[in-house]
């Protein structure tokens, strides 16, 4: 099964699917057949009656911390005993750097299994369970959680997932299946919206990479961060177009090849507004940037994610990584992410700071190295932006 919302928030468990030995060393482990019929028996029991709180219908998918030990140290074991665990883990699962970078063998597909068993309870208890998290106003459920209506549809598709469910799927589509449906019932998709972007928003673009003459620019790109508008029908806040007209100018100076925009569907809560299609938009037409200069990250939610996944894009679409990357901003912005304060943030909320210096080159802008390897990392805690 393939789809871009799992690929990104459960990397670990598409690789399984798609990975022969990982899937044959998974499928024939005992202690995690046994776990499946555990959690399969469960949610039988959970979706027997139709006169239950929503709760009930959402709990069978949510994994126990003494579950996602059992699955950890399963997998540790897988490492040390199978040769072709080992070959799936130190390649495929190292090389795309989704993992905690400082993970070493066997723990690097146990911590990555423990960082996604958590995104898919974060997904269960916010979007069934209706639990509060941090930035709910803006990414929390489209529904009353606790509204007869929605009890029904979580009834209905915990029934439509248990009979989805094949015997020989592996130990964890049920709670996958159940999350992503949660996600996109509350249009909270974005994640996957766009993707890939390397055959659609950014085609244009990382075609002209290949004949840009490096030697001319001082920068690998100018990156934007966005700033939704506050006010529901408005694509493009008054500050955000402030710094859609100075990367214009920025642009056409001849600083940097690319313009890299990053923002997502943030402000105001379910807008249909994209901010980085909303930038390009103005730079097209009122500032006649070509299409393939316009790079962008249509998924970034806050700042420290804007530098995250700008970090990412450079990095995944081998732009040079000797050259640093102007941000330009307001002041306000600009001091913000210059701060202790920004940079505590980043490692609280990320584990890492996305970058390795910032420098100031004028009140509204900064020059910006990334730390591109710890950007790498996705975090399934964070559903909407991994």
């Amino acid at each position: 099964m393939t789809h871009p919302l799992i690929d990104k928030n459960f990397y670990l468990c598409s690789l399984i699917e798609q990975s022969h030995a990982l899937r044959g060393a998974v499928d024939s482990n005992e202690a995690l057949t046994h776990l499946k019929l555990e959690r399969r028996a469960a949610l039988r029991t959970a979706i027997a009656g139709d006169d239950r709180e929503a709760v009930v219908y959402a709990s069978p998918f949510l994994w126990t911390s003494q579950q996602i030990a059992l699955v950890a140290d399963v997998l540790r074991g897988l490492y040390r005993t199978d040769a072709a665990v080992r070959e799936a883990t130190d390649k495929p699962l190292r090389s795309s750097g989704v993992g905690p970078t400082t993970a070493t063998n066997g723990d690097l597909l146990a911590e990555t299994w423990t960082h996604e068993a958590e995104g898919m309870n974060r997904i269960v208890a916010a979007y069934g369970e209706g639990k509060t998290f941090d930035n709910s106003d803006i990414d929390g459920l489209a529904y009353d959680a606790n509204s007869e209506d929605y009890r029904e549809f979580l009834h209905q598709l915990a029934r439509n997932v248990a009979a989805d469910e094949a015997d020989d799927a592996p130990f964890f589509a049920s709670a996958v299946e159940f999350s992503i449906g949660l996600l996109e019932a509350n249009q909270r998709d974005e994640a996957g919206r766009f993707e890939p972007l390397e055959t659609g928003e950014n085609a244009a673009p990382l075609a002209r990479l290949k004949s840009v003459d490096w030697s001319r620019y001082s920068y690998a790109a100018i990156l934007v961060p966005g700033m939704g508008p506050e006010l529901p029908g408005v694509p493009l806040s008054p500050m955000g177009r402030l710094r859609v007209v100075a990367a214009a100018n920025l642009y056409k100076s001849g600083r940097a090849p690319f313009l890299l925009l990053s923002g997502g569907y943030v402000h105001p809560r379910q807008t249909p507004y994209n901010e980085a299609v909303e930038m390009k938009k103005v730079l097209m037409r009122d500032f006649q940037i070509p299409e393939e200069a316009i790079l962008i990250d249509p998924h970034a939610r806050h700042t420290t994610t804007n530098l995250r996944n700008a970090g990412r894009i450079l990095f995944r679409d081998s732009l040079p990584l000797d050259k640093p990357v102007w941000i330009v901003s307001d002041i306000y912005q600009s001091r913000y992410i210059e701060s202790q304060g920004f940079a505590d943030r980043c490692s609280r909320e990320l584990g890492y700071r996305p970058f390795r210096k910032l420098t100031r080159l004028s009140p509204n802008d900064l020059e910006w190295v990334p730390d591109y390897l710890a950007s790498l990392v996705q975090d399934p805690r964070d559903p909407l932006d991994p």
